[in-house]
């Protein structure tokens, strides 16, 4: 053989292993243009720009591939493992693992190490990986993917041959260099524009506010401040200097979310401020006792378009993913999103006002509404005896009170006997009390649709007219009246009566000062109408002082209004002035006393209430309640009118003693009850789909009886949220109360409470508790993880 023979057999193994490597290298190079194409269309948000996230998940499934060829067998082994162990609720991709895991487990067990192969088997891994879904954890799937890819890809890093690891080194020092440059820039960017958004909410909450109190100037005003904060934080956000960061993971959704919030706020609040300034509500004020239909009706275009424009913008915030975002930027995004939701609720509550308030001041013929004015000294669960009452017609916009009477006068006349046909509710409850023949009994039940139902089937059975509506109101909402009017003086009083005393005078000391039977008994009437005529007199206040004169006592129930229309109903719903019993959403409590004394003597009634709530994990609720009732009345020293029990007179108990028909609301079941230590036999019933647990007591003078309940059920706990409901009673004393809970083996994330009044929490890791002295209705939500 010769030496060129020799030569020629020496080099040819090694020219055949040249050629394997090379086809594996294009074979390897194939596999990761193939897999980038699949990985491009996975259709995952890492940045939430479409064309970067389909380049970033291109590349991501390229780089994969390449660095799997080079890769140790065990980091496939566990990137097999993870996809065929995590990938929730697809059987494909379970099976699309365990083939993987197979054919490594193969490879490894012939102890053979083929590139081109375990390229192959990365491809896999990726695709599968970048199409893992779990709905929860929230971005659990993609934290498993990239502890499985990047394990993959360091892996492969490391076996690569020395100059690939020193080039694959130098691009990540570039590519992290680049990238903190490009994170300085954002952080900056992100600060700046954050405190922007801050305060550009800040404002528009400030102008929505204005708007409501009529405030239309200052409305505008911070309207403007606002507009340009949100522009000045899109320019920041939409700069070159951001463009980089906008391109990465994880920042770029920060970047993109804040950006699109500020280009809506841009646009959005330049609408709500046109609408303001269009809105002259100097038109809108009653001139000698009219209102002008024409300029009301005129306002509905206005109204309309906001309503469009706030309700496309709620969308288009809705479908801002907050997948990627930290805390720190999701609390001001959903600052801006409850902004956005009140001046969109405002939008409507104006739109749906201005459409049916022309209809609602006689546009269309006549109406007549019923002024049901109660007093709380004398309780009846919803609110107090109807005194007085009155007919307020209403025609062209033009305002009369027709009639004012007493309210056991409507008894006698008319029909014998009186039918109701409604509501079921009301009748099972109530119909032994005999309200159709007893107007003294009609404000029985705390719902008021269903007492301002009752009222507009008696009045035209009673001697009057076929009646639109209800309006009931007390001394609290008087006052807010009088605070519109200023002071009146009805013939007869001692003193000029304003909105600081009303409410004193009407509850107590006209007991004590007037002996006029005549007088005291017309005296609410007579307040009413002194108001009414001052209302109508000269111009009007406008309907912003008119909202911020009644919303207390619309909030506390002391004013309240049901119409007969279902769409006229269905705003009144929205302002919140039904003064209805709350739909069940979860537990739910309430106590109403019914006075049983014929006395005025419930101005001296305190009630205190500690709730305690322990709830499961699966939603089961054990409730221990202590209810006292203490009777502050004097047995002497005051007149028998007041403190003495007339109702009762074949088995009166002493003066001073407050003689009630108490009923307890609840979403609960009773368990076990007790009066002051001894067992309490209660009557169970049914209302407004509550259980109702009632009996008559007595509470002497100075008084104090307590009611201990232990009550169990369930409720669903489905969403992570807890909800409790208090129902108090408009009473001149406020309820003193004390709630909690406890849920042992799961955690409190947090607790919020909504009412009249602010509701402050304590919160530890498993309980969240309040104590209150809010008058209306309150409610509490807390959120739980189990």
């Amino acid at each position: 053989m010769t030496s060129d023979t020799a030569r020629s057999h020496v080099r040819e193994p090694g020219g055949r292993h040249l050629h394997r490597d090379a086809f594996a290298a294009l074979g390897i190079l194939a596999i990761a243009a193939v897999s980038a194409g699949f990985g491009a269309a996975a259709g995952c948000r890492p940045v939430g720009s479409s064309a970067a996230d389909h380049v970033l998940t291109g590349l991501l499934a390229a780089v994969v591939v390449i660095a799997a060829a080079t890769a140790s067998p065990k980091t496939l082994l566990v990137g097999s493992a993870i996809v065929a162990v995590a990938a929730g609720d697809s059987l494909a991709l379970h099976l699309v693992g365990l083939a993987a895991l197979a054919v490594t487990v193969l490879v490894q067990l012939l102890g053979r190490r083929e590139r081109l192969l375990a390229a192959l088997i990365g491809a896999v891994i990726v695709q599968a990986m970048l199409r893992l879904h779990w709905t929860s954890p929230t971005r659990g799937s993609a934290v498993v993917a990239f502890v499985g890819l990047a394990l993959i890809i360091l892996s492969g890093v490391l076996g690569a041959p020395a100059p690939s690891r020193r080039i694959a080194f130098r691009v990540a020092w570039i590519s992290g260099a680049i990238v903190i440059v490009a994170m300085l820039a954002s952080i900056y960017a992100v600060t700046h524009s954050r405190t922007l958004l801050t305060t550009g909410e800040a404002e528009a909450r400030a102008a929505v506010d204005a708007a409501r109190s009529g405030d239309r100037k200052g409305a505008a005003r911070q309207f403007a401040i606002a507009q340009r904060r949100f522009e000045e934080a899109g320019n920041d956000l939409g700069s070159w200097l951001t463009w980089p960061a906008r391109q990465l993971p994880l920042v770029g959704p920060q970047l993109r979310v804040l950006d699109q919030v500020a280009t809506l706020g841009a646009r959005t609040i330049p609408v709500a401020r046109a609408g303001i300034t269009k809105v002259n509500l100097d038109r809108l004020r009653m001139v000698n006792g009219r209102l002008d239909l024409d300029a009301i009706a005129s306002y509905k275009p206005v109204f309309d378009e906001v309503v469009d424009r706030t309700g496309a913008a709620r969308k288009e915030l809705a479908r801002i993913s907050r997948m990627w975002l930290v805390p720190q930027l999701t609390n001001p995004l959903e600052k801006f999103a409850t902004t956005l939701a009140k001046a969109d609720y405002s939008a409507h509550t104006g739109a749906d006002t201005v459409a049916l308030a022309p209809s609602l001041l006689g546009a269309d013929g006549p109406r007549n509404y019923l002024l049901a004015i109660v007093t709380p000294a004398e309780a009846r669960g919803g609110g107090g005896l109807m005194a007085n009452y009155g007919v307020l017609r209403i025609a062209d916009g033009r305002l009369h009170l027709a009639k004012v009477g007493r309210g056991p006068d409507l008894n006698a006349p008319g029909v014998h006997p009186k039918h109701l046909s409604g509501p079921p509710d009301y009748l099972a409850r109530y119909a032994k009390f005999e309200p159709a023949e007893s107007w003294e009994n009609v404000t029985m039940s705390p719902d008021f649709p269903s007492v301002a139902n009752v009222m507009a089937q008696l009045y035209p059975q009673s001697g009057g007219i076929p009646i639109d509506g209800v309006i009931r109101l007390d001394p609290v909402a008087l006052s807010g009246l009088l605070s519109l009017t200023g002071p009146v003086h009805v013939p007869g009083l001692p003193i000029t009566l304003d909105s600081d005393n009303v409410v004193n005078f009407l509850l107590r000391d006209e007991y004590v000062l007037i002996t006029d039977n005549k007088l005291r008994s017309n005296l609410l009437g007579d307040v009413a109408r002194a108001a009414f005529d001052r209302l109508t007199t000269g111009k009007s206040p406008g309907p912003a002082r008119f909202g911020r004169a009644l919303s207390p006592a619309i909030s506390t129930g002391n004013f309240a209004l049901w119409f007969r229309d279902a769409r006229s109903q269905a705003l009144v719903r929205r302002i919140g002035a039904d003064a209805a019993m709350p739909e069940n959403q979860g537990d739910s409590f309430g106590l109403t006393v019914q006075n049983g004394g014929g006395n005025k003597i419930d101005e001296y009634l305190q009630r205190t209430v500690d709730y305690r709530t322990t709830i499961t994990p699966t939603g089961a609720v054990q409730v221990h309640a202590v209810i006292s009732l203490h009777n502050g009345a004097p047995a002497t020293g005051l007149p028998k009118y007041v403190i003495g029990n007339p109702a009762n007179s074949s088995n009166a108990p002493p003066d001073g003693t407050n003689r009630l028909y108490l009923s307890m609301y609840s979403a609960l079941a009773l368990e076990r009850a007790t009066l002051d230590g001894r067992p309490f036999a209660l009557l169970a019933e049914g209302e407004l789909r509550r259980n109702v647990y009632s009996a008559f007591l007595d509470i002497p003078s100075r008084g104090t009886r307590t009611i201990e309940l232990d009550l169990g059920g369930s409720v669903n706990l489905a969403n992570g949220h807890f909800r409790f409901d208090y129902i108090p009673q408009p009473l001149p004393l406020p309820d003193e109360v004390r709630w909690s809970v406890r849920a042992p083996g799961a955690q409190v994330v947090s607790a919020a409470g909504e009412g009249a009044e602010p509701i402050h929490m304590n919160l530890t890791r498993n309980a969240a508790s309040t104590r209150t002295r809010a008058r209306g209705r309150w409610s509490i939500d807390v959120r739980l993880r189990r």
